[in-house]
């Protein structure tokens, strides 16, 4: 059985968006293939979850050359939970995809039984995401990949850039 990443991908794509603007300095559309590089897939499952983030008013788009996406709210008023529900569809567990033998004594009543645990599970972990901001998650990217200290000593977004493929590659 397989989880959904669109929530993982999406906040991904979201704090790619608030660090290369605040790199920049300014509000910069951000294009798709740099944030498919980022993520490291396709660029069609970006525009996807971008799509998602835009019908749920967290970021906007423009097609072209100078084109891109942008948050259309502050970070620190878009929350972890906020994010999972614009992209995840459905529950987190889902019961059987097709219906229990109904003779069987596990099959008939399993479904009942999982209900609550299911429902109380995903009502604990959205309650958890509702007390952490893309700012928070951005913050924490900052100081853990250096870049904070980068920006402190004058890099440009292009040099920062360079500098952690550089790193990277010598990683991998």
């Amino acid at each position: 059985m397989n989880t959904s990443s669109k929530f993982v991908v999406a906040t991904h794509i979201l704090a790619a968006i608030i660090i290369r603007q605040k790199v920049e300095g300014r509000p910069v559309p951000v294009k798709s293939n740099f944030l498919s590089d980022s993520v490291n897939t396709n660029p069609v499952v970006i525009r996807r979850i971008l799509g998602k983030l835009r019908e749920a008013a967290l970021v906007d788009s423009k097609g072209g050359k100078e084109g891109g996406s942008w948050l259309t709210q502050s970070p620190e008023n878009i929350t972890l939970s906020t994010v999972y529900e614009a992209v995840e569809d459905g529950d987190l567990c889902r019961h059987h995809y097709s219906t229990p033998d109904q003779c069987c004594p596990v099959g008939s009543t399993i479904q009942d039984i999982m209900s609550g645990h299911l429902y109380e599970a995903e009502r604990a972990m959205k309650a958890s995401l509702a007390k952490t901001t893309l700012r928070q998650i951005t913050e924490d990217i900052f100081e853990r990949s250096g870049v904070n200290a980068l920006l402190a000593a004058g890099k440009s977004y292009m040099e920062i850039a360079q500098m952690l493929r550089a790193n990277m590659e010598v990683v991998n």
